[in-house]
């Protein structure tokens, strides 16, 4: 959909009002140069005027007060329509561009996690800060292109009346200049199409460095060569490019505010030659010419804002195209009582570029309650097997049961909200998320001090007073928040990675046994062999399959085995971790 129609599907009565009013404008304007005409060269043929008194306004003479107030009128009502369709529409730009960022927003929340994954957030950040301000900026141009047409329109309608040979003549230089300008411009928005996807490398490129910019510091030849074969490259590629395209609409723009002028000169010097034209319509007719070179500037400088325009409304197209709404139910269900989350035969492809990644067939049955641990080497598949126990991935074959029920789009999302998860690339939010009463919020209070925040965060305003944190901070504020949902299920993507030893061990040796003890399913992937003994089953992943689970005893809590050792910690420390709701 281009720019334009959006304005009208978006906000049709004020863009319909704006266009008419733009129209109403250019017609007015279109007014004026018969009226001139009039005043300047008055029609003869009449009676003649009986002589009158001068006609006086604040003791200025007006001569022909008739044709002077009409015209100071005309001008007064040019004046009101373009002002009056540029608010409107200057208004209704606003409300587009608003309306055209809740539609990403709205995309981004409904699309399959696979999608976003793939996508990434530069992509739409690129959509929000450069494509949608440059749709609407082209359909903002719509009233002011209108009114020039419109201008145009009737200023030829008039020197149609005034010199048909004329008008046959002008058409026709008009049509082939404006065709010649085309050709130019085509190839310029060839340019700047190259440009936007060259600001899409540098954006990425910039944002390696931004990143990374502590390994950069360490190496000096490679931070060199980093910023000259990559960021620097992608600069001047956008660079050379936007210069072209804008080389290029500055020469067509250039050529189209002349071609009046040649045509102009043509008449002038060439066409009265041929054609019998009298001096007071050539008058006319250079007036009309002259007249009419600014609607045309101003028509063919709006045509490469709205070529870029429309190149923006089909990048944030494609976009949308590549956000598809998950095909899931909204409509909430009550869970029913499962005992066991079951996989049966599941496969899963995830294609990216450069590769893919393969798990499956995989066959898995997690006891409610149940802590269990998935383990595995990099690009095993557990991460991925993690989200498919999360509902975040659908298989591409096989089935996902809670119970008896198998998960399908009905009761997807229904299933997702007894699912808390914090996965490896995890995010904290400014404020706890869900209902916030009293008792949830005291509930937060009390784990960030059993998790050691209480320095650095509190609640102020039912926000957190800062989420500015190191990477092992932010992933116990993400397990507070976790813990205070108080879901049936838990997933935990190597949570303990950038923990301390101490709080390591807390969450393996009380956070976990605790979970369990309340009846949770726990579900941690993992490397931490030291705390295998806290599994109920471990989960051995290899090239996407299970290779092995190994079952924890249940006959002898006390028996050591190889892959666990029993040593728990006290019923009191266990008793600290204290979960409430609302």
């Amino acid at each position: 959909m281009t720019p334009e129609a959006r304005f009208g599907s978006i906000a049709p009565n004020r863009t319909f009002v704006s266009i008419l009013f733009g129209a109403l404008a250019g017609l007015s304007y279109a007014l004026l140069i018969p009226i001139v005409l009039n005043a300047v060269t008055p029609d003869s043929a009449g009676l003649a005027e009986v002589p009158r008194g001068p006609f006086l306004v604040g003791g200025i003479e007006i001569d022909q007060p008739s044709l002077a107030i009409v015209f100071a009128m005309t001008c007064v009502f040019v004046l009101l329509m373009r002002t009056v369709s540029h608010l409107l529409l200057s208004d209704a730009a606003s409300d587009i561009s608003s309306s055209l960022r809740k539609q990403l927003y709205e995309r981004v929340l409904d699309a399959p996690v696979i999608a976003m994954e793939t996508i990434g957030a530069r992509r739409l950040d690129a959509a929000i800060a450069t494509d949608i301000p440059r749709m609407v900026l082209g359909a903002r141009m719509l009233p002011e292109l209108l009114a020039s047409s419109v201008t145009l329109i009737g200023m030829l309608g008039f020197l149609l009346i005034r010199n048909s040979g004329v008008f046959w003549f002008v058409i026709a230089s008009l049509t082939l200049g404006a065709l010649a300008y085309q050709i130019p411009m085509a190839i310029s928005q060839r340019f700047f199409i190259k440009s936007r996807s060259a600001q899409d490398d540098l954006h990425h490129s910039f944002a390696a460095v931004v990143n990374g910019f502590k390994e950069l510091k360490l190496d000096t030849d490679s931070r060199t060569r980093f910023v000259s074969q990559t960021v620097l490259l992608n600069d001047r590629e956008m660079t050379k490019s936007e210069k072209l395209g804008n080389a290029i609409t500055a020469v067509a723009t250039n050529f189209g505010d002349l071609i009046n002028f040649f045509v102009i000169g043509f008449v002038i010097f060439i066409f009265v030659n041929y054609n019998s034209i009298s001096r007071e319509d050539l008058t006319g007719v250079v007036m009309v010419l002259l007249y009419i070179t600014s609607p045309v500037a101003v028509i063919l400088r709006a045509l490469p804002q709205v070529a870029i325009s429309r190149v923006a409304a089909r990048r944030f197209a494609e976009l949308l195209a590549r956000l598809p709404a998950e095909p899931v139910s909204a409509i909430q269900r009550a869970v029913a009582p499962w005992t066991a989350i079951r996989l049966a035969d599941i496969c899963f492809r995830y294609d990216a570029e450069g590769g893919h990644n393969t798990i499956g067939p995989i066959e898995l049955v997690i006891p409610k309650g149940q802590v269990t641990f998935i383990v595995g080497g990099n690009g095993s598949g557990k991460s991925t097997l993690g989200k498919i126990l999360a509902l975040h991935y659908p298989p591409a074959s096989g089935r996902v049961y809670f119970g008896a029920v198998e998960i399908g789009p009905e009761c997807l999302v229904s299933y997702r909200n007894i699912i808390a998860a914090i996965h490896s690339d995890y995010h904290v939010f400014p404020q706890p998320l869900g209902k916030l009463g009293a008792a949830r919020l005291e509930t937060i209070s009390r784990l960030i001090d059993q998790l050691g925040l209480a320095e650095r965060v509190k609640i102020v305003a039912e926000q957190f007073s800062t989420i500015a944190l190191s990477d092992g901070q932010r992933r116990r504020l993400a397990l507070v928040q976790a813990l205070a949902d108080d879901r049936e299920v838990y997933l935990f993507d190597e949570w303990a990675a950038d923990q301390d030893p101490e709080f390591k061990s807390y969450f393996y040796d009380q956070i976990i046994p605790h979970l369990r003890s309340l009846g949770k399913t726990v579900i941690a992937i993992t490397h931490d062999d030291r705390y295998f003994h806290v599994a109920d089953a471990v989960v051995f992943m290899e090239d996407g399959l299970i290779r092995e689970i190994v079952h924890r005893p249940q006959s002898d809590m006390s028996a050591k085995q190889p892959l666990q050792r029993y040593e728990r910690a006290g019923a009191a420390a266990i008793g600290a971790i204290s979960l409430m709701t609302d």
